[in-house]
């Protein structure tokens, strides 16, 4: 039976306003399936951050969703199956030098013996 993922991670920003947060299941045979993908930096005083999350790698191709605001936005419109080994990467872009940028991840997650 599936259980409740609730997890994230945090990066610093850049001097540029960039950062990145990768998030994947950390033991082998574990299996994630994100429901709700959100954002929140500790400051937005430049207005130009934008957030964008791709799986399983950064390419145009592997864009899943993102915000316009890369601030305090939730993406709930997803169903996407996170496997041991891959990862569900976060950047940010834009935003305000050394402030934390944040993303979160709701689901359900499956461990061996727990199907």
């Amino acid at each position: 039976m599936p259980s409740q993922l609730n997890t994230g991670g945090s990066v610093t920003l850049d001097v540029t306003g960039a950062g990145t947060v990768y998030l994947s299941p950390a033991l082998p045979g574990v299996t994630w399936v994100v429901n709700q993908v959100s954002c929140i930096t500790s400051t937005n005083i430049s207005g130009t951050t934008t957030f964008q999350f791709y799986y399983p790698s950064v390419a145009d191709v592997y864009f899943q969703g993102g915000s316009y605001s890369g601030n305090q936005d939730t993406d709930t419109d997803i169903n996407l199956v996170v496997f041991y080994g891959s990862q569900l990467i976060g950047v940010w872009a834009g935003g305000d030098s050394g402030a934390i940028a944040t993303m979160s991840i709701l689901g359900t997650f499956t461990a061996p013996g727990n199907p």
